[in-house]
């Protein structure tokens, strides 16, 4: 039951967090990244999202991280990074390219 109602919940975060960075509404950005990645720790959505968030916010150092987190978690969609637009300022960033090629920084 609780994992029902946790999958309900993180569910109804990402769909409100995807409207939020579709809105370009930053206040909300940041709130839903933050309560997605605490509802759903696991999920490497929760930090790939919050690291397209950290990357619209102009936070690299943090999008650096949360797409790392998102990597270690089990993420593989290295496409989908390589054309996401918020990642424009830091794809040829050397530590950006060593997280989506998984080398150690």
């Amino acid at each position: 039951m609780i994992r029902r109602v946790q999958g309900a919940l993180s569910l109804t975060i990402y769909m409100s967090l995807t409207r939020a960075i579709s809105a370009l509404e930053n206040s909300q950005q940041m709130y839903f990244s933050a309560l997605y990645r605490y509802t759903d720790p696991d999920n490497t959505e929760a930090w790939y999202l919050s690291s397209v968030v950290a990357a619209n916010m102009g936070n690299l150092a943090d999008a650096k991280y949360f797409l790392s987190t998102a990597f270690k978690k089990g993420f593989k969609d290295v496409d989908r990074c390589k054309k996401e637009a918020s990642f424009a300022s830091i794809v040829s960033d050397y530590g950006f390219q060593s997280i989506i090629n998984q080398t150690p920084l």
